[in-house]
Order: C-alpha cells, then structure tokens, then sequence
C-alpha cells in the first residue's frame, strides 16, 4: 500500500515535467514540418496546435487520477502563458500574435475535451 502511494505521489510530480516535455516534442516536430509551409496562418496552425494539445494531454494522462481537472488547469496555464508570449513580451504586436493565443487556446480546450471523451465519463 504505501508503495502505491509513493508511485501516485511521483506521478502527480512527473505532471508538469510530461506536460512539457510533451509540448517541447511537439514543438521540435512542428518546426521540421515548419520548413514546407509558407508563412502565415498554416505556420501558426502548425506551431501552436500540437504543442498545446500534446502539453495539455501528456499531462492530464500522467496523473494518476483527477485527468479532467488536471487537463483544465493544464490549459489554463498553457492559455495563460500563450497570452503572455504572444501578447505580452512581443512587440509590435499583429494579426499573428492574436492568432497564436486564439489557437493555443483552441488546442488546450480540445485536449481537455479528449481527456473528458476518454477519462471523464468513466469517472476517473
């Protein structure tokens, strides 16, 4: 029993670090593939999309239990440091900086809705 207890406990710190390492993957693919497009929209689709959706769901399926919430305030976060990359620290600011916080935000919430379709209604 208390071995069960100490792996829960280093899941629940392996969260962050998975949900990281997971948008730090996504990002390293997505610039190989950034290379064959053109700059623009389809850029920003394909930078933001995977990093926030795979951030957001590594992390929620590393924690042991409570993924559905883990999953929210994993996108929270991740809109939250969207907002703070994008809109914050840039300057001058455009059309693709906004574009980039809106996506981001579209990814984290569809990866939340993926952990819910997978784990949510189990009750986990």
């Amino acid at each position: 029993m208390a071995s069960e207890r100490k792996i829960e406990l280093l899941r629940w710190f392996a969260v962050l670090p998975a949900a990281m390492l997971g948008g730090l993957v996504a990002s390293i693919i997505a610039d190989v593939v950034i290379g064959l497009a053109s700059d623009g929209i389809l850029k920003i689709l394909i930078i933001e999309i995977p990093k926030g959706a795979t951030g957001v769901i590594a992390g929620a399926k590393t924690a042991p239990r409570c993924r559905v919430p883990t999953a929210l305030v994993l996108a929270a976060l991740w809109i939250f440091l969207s907002v703070m990359i994008h809109l914050l620290l840039r300057s001058p600011l455009g059309w693709s900086n906004y574009m980039a916080v809106i996506v981001a935000a579209v990814a984290a919430v569809g990866a939340v809705a993926f952990i819910y379709s997978k784990d949510g209604k189990a009750g986990r």
